[in-house]
């Protein structure tokens, strides 16, 4: 019974707050046709293993990378690498 009342509750309180996302969503993108820009967020850039390369150089491990906001590049690596990532807002991937 305990189980049914904290499931009750959160419905109660998430639901409202998910179905009032979608709706400020609906509106202002679909009827007002405003959204924020997908390209050029702040982004760091932590190189744990190998090296990672960009239009900039050549990163190995320890390095990190600040990337501002209004940069667009694209990224790869020579022999493989293992990065941590950490956008500020979301990003579009490009192929």
């Amino acid at each position: 019974m305990d189980h049914l009342c904290r499931v009750i509750v959160t419905a109660g309180v998430s639901l409202p707050t998910f179905f009032t996302g979608i709706l400020l969503i609906f509106i202002f993108h679909y009827v007002l046709g405003v959204a924020p820009a997908p390209l050029g967020r702040s982004e760091t850039i932590l190189v744990l293993d190998g090296s990672q390369c960009d239009e900039n150089g050549t990163y190995a491990a320890g390095t990190m990378v600040l990337n501002p906001e209004g940069s667009i590049h694209s990224g790869w690596s020579r022999d493989g690498c293992v990065i941590l990532i950490q956008w500020e807002r979301p990003v579009r991937i490009l192929e």
